[in-house]
Order: C-alpha cells, then sequence, then structure tokens
C-alpha cells in the first residue's frame, strides 16, 4: 500500500513539474492551443524596433524605453500584442465553425494579390524586403507568417460574415465567451466579464 501512495505522489510531482515547465514557455492557451511565449516576445521586439525605426526619421515620435512614458508605451504594446495573438486564434476557430472553403489557400492568394498591387514584385522588390529588415528585423517569411497572415485571415472573415449581414467583431465576441482562454503571463490575467486581457497583481 506504502509502494503504491509514493508512486502516486511521485506521478503527482512530475506532473506537476511538467505543467510548469510548459507553462513557462507559454503566454496563453486559446482553446487548447498555445501561444508561445517566445512568439510573444519576439512580437514585442520587433515592434520596439518599429517605434525605434520610425523615431529617425521624426524626432517627435522617438520613445525612450527606459522613461516612465516609454515604459507605459511598452506595457501598452505587450498587453496589445498579446490581445491581438489572442483573437488571430478565435479568428482562426471561426474560420473553421464557418467552414470556409480553402481558408489557407485564400490567405496566401489575398497577401500575393496586394502585394502585387502594391508594385513589390516589380523592381521595387528589394527595396520592399529591406524595408520590412529594417522596420521589423525580419525575413519577408516571418513578416508574412506574423503580420501579413493575420491580418488577411481577419480580412477574409470578415467579408464572408458580411455575406451574412453579420458584423466580424461581434462574431469574435461571442466566440471570446465560449472559448477557453487561459493567460500565463505574470503581469496580466484574462478577464472574462469583460473578455480582455487586464493588469494581473
Amino acid at each position: 500500500m506504502k509502494k503504491i501512495i509514493t508512486v502516486l505522489i511521485i506521478l503527482v510531482i512530475v506532473s506537476a513539474v511538467g505543467y510548469f515547465t510548459a507553462t513557462s514557455k507559454i503566454a496563453a492557451f486559446v482553446n487548447w492551443r498555445p501561444i508561445w511565449k517566445s512568439d510573444w516576445e519576439e512580437n514585442v521586439r520587433a515592434s520596439e524596433q518599429y517605434f525605434q525605426a520610425q523615431s529617425v526619421t521624426s524626432e517627435s515620435s522617438k520613445i525612450d524605453f527606459s522613461s516612465p512614458e516609454g515604459e507605459k508605451k511598452q506595457a501598452e504594446i505587450k498587453k496589445g500584442i498579446l490581445e491581438s495573438m489572442i483573437e488571430d486564434e478565435v479568428v482562426k476557430n471561426l474560420a473553421k465553425d464557418l467552414g470556409v472553403g480553402n481558408f489557407n489557400g485564400k490567405v496566401e492568394e489575398r497577401i500575393s494579390r496586394a502585394i502585387a498591387n502594391s508594385g513589390a514584385d516589380s523592381g521595387s522588390k528589394d527595396n520592399f524586403y529591406k524595408g520590412i529588415k529594417l522596420l521589423y528585423g525580419w525575413e519577408f517569411e516571418e513578416f508574412k507568417d506574423r503580420v501579413l497572415n493575420p491580418q488577411a485571415r481577419r480580412e477574409i472573415l470578415e467579408e464572408e460574415f458580411l455575406k451574412d449581414g453579420k458584423n466580424l467583431e461581434d462574431m469574435i465576441k461571442e466566440k471570446k465567451k465560449s472559448a477557453r482562454i487561459y493567460v500565463f503571463l505574470d503581469s496580466y490575467e484574462w478577464d472574462k466579464e469583460e473578455l480582455r486581457i487586464v493588469s494581473g497583481l
């Protein structure tokens, strides 16, 4: 009997260690799909680089992230990015629920068309890629994955809902109510009533 109890205690300890090890690498869960802390941190870093790059051409937009005002702006960036990443997962769930045919293919087509219309696939393509590198520190594929794909998913889904006279923002709000959303960052927690991230303890 003592051996059984000992084994059970060990299993509980191992499970607990595994849980805390896993969640230390996760920023949030949306219906059990993880948003990795490393991805969130990289998006935050790129956003800060974007603001710093903007300040090179405009002194008025210069941000010192070590100042009180800069720290406040940094906190807004971190919170806003996590909310956007959570919302992108909600959008993916909505697309699945709606049964949008060839959704990923439509996303690719939307991005390719937008780039073609911008002229970035002609002689200015190199400058387009250099601009992304300068502003975000990313190669094009990473920029596409982190910025263009979420934007395209949202636009396509908005059009699909409009066909039925529905508003995307309303549908996202309803989906958030039923979604299992958990935030694991010490600074934030998910408010199930307000359906948004709030500052934690």
